[in-house]
């Protein structure tokens, strides 16, 4: 299993009931995808690649801050 950097932005304790949010992995993917939509603007990559692309990137950041 990949390491998704942990819950961001929890509420409470999960196993209380508290939700644990969306992993930090999901949450970079966020951050980085309108960047890779505007890069691949006028080439036929399609959702599916942007998406991968944005998944890898967040990835390597989650490397990069455990290093």
């Amino acid at each position: 299993m990949k390491n998704d950097g942990g819950p961001a932005f929890a509420h409470g304790n999960p196993e209380q009931g508290g939700d644990p949010g969306m992993s930090l992995r999901d949450w970079f993917a966020g951050q980085v995808i309108g960047d890779v939509v505007h890069a691949s603007a006028g080439f036929s990559k399609g959702a599916a690649l942007c998406a991968q692309v944005s998944y890898e990137i967040a990835d390597e950041m989650i490397k990069a801050r455990d290093k």
